[in-house]
C-alpha cells in the first residue's frame, strides 16, 4: 500500500498536476496522509518539481504539510522550436493536460512532421521569407518533433489527438526562423493543408490545465469555431484569439514585433487588421 502511494505521488508531482495531488491527499486515511506528506517533502527537494510550484500551488501544499513552503516558481524560458501542447487527459475526458512540443533538427530522433503541417509551414516561409534554401519542401520534412515535459523528460503516453498540429506548425516556423514563441502564448487546433484552423475538443479543460501549470500564459490561439462555445471568462488575465488561418497566426507571432518585446523583428513585417471583441470582463482579439 505504501509503495502504491509513493508511486502515485511521484506520478502526480512529475506531471505537476497539483490540484490532483490535493484531491488524492484528502482521499487517503489519516495514516496514509502522514506517509504521503513524507513523500511530498522528499520530492519537493527536486528543483524540477519545486520550480513549477506556482504561488497558488505552494499555498495548497503548505496546507497539506502544515508548514511554510518557499515559492520557487520559474517561468518558462522561450526557446526556438518549442511551445505548449494542450490535450485532454487520456484518463478523463473532462480533464486537460499541458506539456510541450519541441521541434528537433533534421536527422535527430523524433516523430515525423505530418504532411499537412509541412505544407502550411512551407507556404508561409515561401510567402514571407524569400530565402531559397528554406523553400525546399523536402528540407522542412526532415525536421522531427517530440512531446516533452517541463524538465525535458519525454512524454511516454501515446498521443492520438490532432489538436497539436497548430502548435507544431508554430514551433516549426519558430525553429526555422530562430524566433521563439513567447512563453505568454499557447495554441491549440487542427490545421488543414490549405492552412485552415479547425475545431478541437475539450478546449475549456485544456485552458484550465494550462493556466494551472503555466500561469505566465496570457494569450491562447483557438479555432474561431469555438467563438460561441468558450465561456466569456476562461480565466483571469487570459486572452483568447479566435483564428481561422495559419498564415495570419504565424504573421502575428513572427512578423509583428509589437506582439512581444522578446520577439526580434525582421524585414517584411506585415500589418494585421484585427478586431477586438469584449466578453463581459474579458477581451479577445478576433483575427
Amino acid at each position: 500500500m505504501e509503495a502504491g502511494i509513493r508511486e502515485k505521488i511521484r506520478d502526480i508531482l512529475s506531471r505537476r498536476t497539483f490540484n490532483e495531488l490535493i484531491e488524492y491527499y484528502y482521499s487517503l486515511d489519516e495514516f496514509d496522509r502522514v506517509k504521503s506528506s513524507e513523500k511530498i517533502r522528499e520530492m519537493l527537494k527536486d528543483d524540477s518539481i519545486n520550480t513549477r510550484l506556482t504561488p497558488r500551488s505552494t499555498e495548497l501544499i503548505s496546507q497539506i504539510l502544515n508548514e511554510d513552503i518557499i515559492c520557487k516558481y520559474t517561468p518558462v524560458i522561450p526557446d526556438p522550436g518549442k511551445t505548449y501542447v494542450l490535450l485532454i487527459d487520456r484518463n478523463s475526458e473532462s480533464a486537460g493536460t499541458a506539456f510541450f512540443i519541441q521541434v528537433a533538427d533534421p536527422g535527430s530522433h523524433g516523430k515525423d512532421i505530418p504532411q499537412n503541417v509541412c505544407k502550411v509551414v512551407a507556404d508561409f516561409i515561401q510567402k514571407h521569407k524569400k530565402e531559397t534554401h528554406l523553400l525546399i519542401r523536402e528540407y522542412i520534412e526532415n525536421y522531427k518533433f517530440n512531446f516533452i515535459h517541463f524538465n525535458n523528460d519525454p512524454v511516454e503516453e501515446e498521443i492520438g489527438s490532432t489538436s497539436y498540429e497548430l502548435p507544431l506548425a508554430a514551433a516549426l516556423v519558430s525553429k526555422i526562423l530562430h524566433i521563439p514563441v513567447p512563453p505568454e502564448i499557447a495554441l491549440s487546433g487542427r490545421v488543414s493543408p490549405d492552412g485552415i484552423i479547425s475545431i478541437v475538443n475539450g478546449a475549456l479543460p485544456k485552458i484550465t490545465a494550462l493556466k494551472r501549470e503555466y500561469p505566465e500564459v496570457k494569450k491562447i490561439f483557438l479555432p474561431e469555431d469555438l467563438t460561441n462555445i468558450i465561456p466569456s471568462n476562461p480565466g483571469p488575465d487570459t486572452w483568447i484569439a479566435f483564428c481561422h488561418d495559419f498564415d495570419k497566426v504565424a504573421t502575428e507571432l513572427f512578423l509583428d514585433s509589437d506582439l512581444s518585446k522578446k520577439i526580434p523583428s525582421f524585414p517584411g513585417r506585415i500589418e494585421l487588421e484585427t478586431r477586438t471583441v469584449r466578453y463581459n470582463s474579458t477581451e479577445a482579439t478576433e483575427i
